[in-house]
Protein backbone atom coordinates (compact mmCIF):
# COMPACT_ATOMS: atom_id res chain seq x y z
CA UNK A 1 0.00 0.00 0.00
CA UNK A 2 1.24 3.02 -0.79
CA UNK A 3 -0.36 6.43 1.24
CA UNK A 4 0.68 9.77 -0.25
CA UNK A 5 0.16 11.46 2.66
CA UNK A 6 3.32 9.62 3.98
CA UNK A 7 5.39 10.50 1.54
CA UNK A 8 6.61 14.40 0.85
CA UNK A 9 7.85 13.33 -2.86
CA UNK A 10 4.16 12.41 -3.72
CA UNK A 11 2.18 14.88 -1.73
CA UNK A 12 3.47 17.74 -4.21
CA UNK A 13 1.64 15.47 -7.48
CA UNK A 14 -0.98 16.20 -9.29
CA UNK A 15 -4.16 14.42 -8.78
CA UNK A 16 -3.88 13.09 -12.37
CA UNK A 17 -0.14 11.81 -11.37
CA UNK A 18 -0.76 8.96 -8.36
CA UNK A 19 -3.89 8.15 -10.88
CA UNK A 20 -1.68 6.84 -13.22
CA UNK A 21 0.49 5.97 -11.08
CA UNK A 22 -2.28 3.23 -9.65
CA UNK A 23 -3.15 2.44 -13.22
CA UNK A 24 0.74 1.68 -14.45
CA UNK A 25 1.21 -0.61 -10.95
CA UNK A 26 -2.48 -2.23 -11.43
CA UNK A 27 -3.72 -1.24 -8.16
CA UNK A 28 -6.49 0.40 -6.81
CA UNK A 29 -6.71 3.79 -5.24
CA UNK A 30 -8.70 5.02 -2.23
CA UNK A 31 -9.36 8.63 -2.29
CA UNK A 32 -11.33 11.16 -0.63
CA UNK A 33 -11.26 13.55 -3.23
CA UNK A 34 -14.50 12.26 -4.84
CA UNK A 35 -14.92 15.75 -7.35
CA UNK A 36 -11.00 14.93 -8.82
CA UNK A 37 -11.04 11.62 -9.32
CA UNK A 38 -14.58 10.57 -10.47
CA UNK A 39 -13.88 12.89 -13.82
CA UNK A 40 -10.64 10.61 -14.55
CA UNK A 41 -12.52 7.14 -14.20
CA UNK A 42 -15.34 9.29 -16.44
CA UNK A 43 -12.25 10.08 -19.06
CA UNK A 44 -11.55 5.98 -18.90
CA UNK A 45 -15.22 4.83 -19.55
CA UNK A 46 -15.19 7.09 -22.53
CA UNK A 47 -11.56 6.16 -24.05
CA UNK A 48 -13.31 2.57 -23.52
CA UNK A 49 -9.85 2.36 -21.00
CA UNK A 50 -10.14 -0.21 -18.29
CA UNK A 51 -8.89 1.42 -14.80
CA UNK A 52 -7.62 -1.18 -12.03
CA UNK A 53 -10.48 0.08 -9.71
CA UNK A 54 -11.06 3.13 -7.04
CA UNK A 55 -12.87 3.20 -3.63
CA UNK A 56 -14.23 6.20 -2.52
CA UNK A 57 -14.32 7.31 0.97
CA UNK A 58 -16.23 10.41 2.99
CA UNK A 59 -14.34 11.90 6.34
CA UNK A 60 -18.14 12.02 7.44
CA UNK A 61 -18.99 8.81 7.40
CA UNK A 62 -15.40 7.34 7.54
CA UNK A 63 -14.02 9.54 9.84
CA UNK A 64 -10.35 8.63 10.47
CA UNK A 65 -8.99 8.72 13.91
CA UNK A 66 -7.99 6.81 16.74
CA UNK A 67 -11.51 5.77 17.67
CA UNK A 68 -12.70 4.82 14.11
CA UNK A 69 -9.40 3.38 12.63
CA UNK A 70 -10.42 0.01 13.58
CA UNK A 71 -13.97 -0.20 11.41
CA UNK A 72 -11.98 1.51 8.41
CA UNK A 73 -9.77 -0.92 8.38
CA UNK A 74 -12.20 -3.82 8.70
CA UNK A 75 -13.96 -2.32 6.05
CA UNK A 76 -11.02 -2.58 3.74
CA UNK A 77 -10.19 -6.08 4.46
CA UNK A 78 -14.15 -7.20 3.98
CA UNK A 79 -13.51 -5.27 0.50
CA UNK A 80 -10.22 -7.34 -0.36
CA UNK A 81 -11.76 -10.50 0.80
CA UNK A 82 -14.77 -9.59 -1.77
CA UNK A 83 -12.12 -9.22 -4.72
CA UNK A 84 -9.16 -11.49 -3.97
CA UNK A 85 -7.59 -11.90 -7.54
CA UNK A 86 -5.57 -9.37 -9.23
CA UNK A 87 -7.84 -8.83 -11.95
CA UNK A 88 -11.34 -9.09 -9.76
CA UNK A 89 -11.24 -4.74 -8.59
CA UNK A 90 -10.71 -4.24 -12.44
CA UNK A 91 -13.69 -1.17 -13.02
CA UNK A 92 -14.86 -1.49 -9.76
CA UNK A 93 -15.80 1.55 -7.76
CA UNK A 94 -16.99 1.07 -4.01
CA UNK A 95 -18.02 3.86 -1.38
CA UNK A 96 -16.24 2.42 1.93
CA UNK A 97 -19.26 2.57 4.73
CA UNK A 98 -19.18 2.42 8.26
Amino acid sequence: MLAVSERAELRALSDLEPWELTQSDRRALLTENVGDFISFLQQAAAAGEDHWGIVFSSPRSMPRGTTTIGLFVQRLDELMDRYPGDDDFRNAVHWLQP
